[in-house]
């Protein structure tokens, strides 16, 4: 047992510049989506990683081929009468079609966003989503959003068929205010303005991630739904099954240049708490044809003297190419 332990820990020491000679030397024949980093400022040399625990693979994975979504002005008034709102634009600017309603007091300002190259939208009462309060307003419990949130997307035709709708299946995120004494380094007081309700999609029985992987309902005071947010991409079909690279050579392929890191710059070293094969989906202006499996990892960043920086996130391929297919005899 003892050796079983430790064999499922992988300390990866591997120099980036040996690294990226050896991917040069072997090739890239792997799919991989575009996947910016989401810090401005990286590591000048990709941390070493400690991965305590490796997933289960299949020996093949499959992309995706999404539906091209056909947005133009009839849908964009579809989403905006969806959420009783009078459309009043007629043609989309900058790929989005705005819409901006004024209501009976200021508080029931709303507006609503739809973008032409993947049908997501965005929806909010203005003056109530995200607003600073002095006092902790009363918001619904965890269950009651859920439930709110599952009807008022049902009944509006708002609720994809393949949404994950079940109370534990679905996450819960609380926006907070947090005022805070920086001299003393101590908060002085939190104040959760919002709930939201998020639902997860998955593919093969993997999670959908990205910026294109969103539905949310969000809930202010008294209950009352103050923003939806919905980035859902129709799939057509499984487009091909790929070879599945395996987890300790994705790793070895992050290490060696390739994927794509957010980490402190002084981060030296990563501890991995999670790797997971995911499907990525690119953010709701891009008109995004096909999604691709990749290997996610978290974690946790040390500098040098073992102390910890900030969050560890990093994507590595997941896939090969398809091989290509060959002539029988005779043929």
């Amino acid at each position: 047992m003892k050796l079983f332990e430790t064999s499922m820990t992988f300390l990866i020491l591997i120099q980036t510049l040996s690294g990226q000679a050896a991917a040069q030397e072997r090739g890239r024949d792997y799919v991989f989506p575009q996947i910016p980093p989401y810090q401005s400022v990286l590591p000048a040399v990709r941390p070493r990683l400690v991965v305590r625990e490796l997933p289960s693979v299949p020996a093949s994975l499959s992309s995706y081929r999404l539906k091209p979504a056909e947005v133009n002005e009839d849908y964009a008034r579809k989403i905006a009468s969806a959420l009783g709102m009078r459309f009043t634009t007629r043609a989309p600017q900058g790929g989005k079609w705005k819409v901006a309603e004024a209501g009976t007091e200021p508080s029931l300002d709303r507006s609503l966003t739809v973008y032409e190259g993947s049908g997501a939208f965005t929806y909010t009462l203005d003056n109530l989503i995200f607003v600073p309060a002095a006092t902790q307003p009363v918001l619904p419990s965890e269950a009651e959003a859920h439930d709110l949130a599952v009807r008022f997307l049902r009944e509006a035709g708002l609720l994809p068929a393949d949404a994950r709708i079940g109370l534990d299946q679905v996450r819960f995120s609380r926006p907070t205010l947090i005022e805070r004494d920086t001299r003393e380094g101590r908060d002085l007081s939190q104040i959760v303005t919002n709930l939201e309700v998020r639902f997860v999609r998955t593919l093969d029985s993997y999670e959908v991630r990205g910026p294109g992987a969103k539905l949310y309902v969000i809930f202010g005071k008294g209950s009352r739904i103050v923003g939806v947010t919905q980035v859902w991409r129709a799939i057509e079909r499984a487009d091909a099954s790929h070879p599945a690279i395996r987890p300790e050579e994705a790793i070895q392929l992050l290490q060696e240049g390739e994927g794509v890191i957010d980490a402190d710059p002084a981060c030296v070293q990563a501890e991995i708490s999670a790797m997971e094969v995911v499907y990525w989906m690119e953010g709701p202006k891009a008109e995004q044809r096909s999604v691709l499996p990749v290997y996610s990892l978290e974690g946790q960043c040390q500098d040098g003297s073992g102390r910890e920086t900030g969050e560890f996130q990093a994507f590595a391929p997941a896939i090969r190419n398809p091989p290509v297919p060959t002539s029988g005899p005779g043929e």
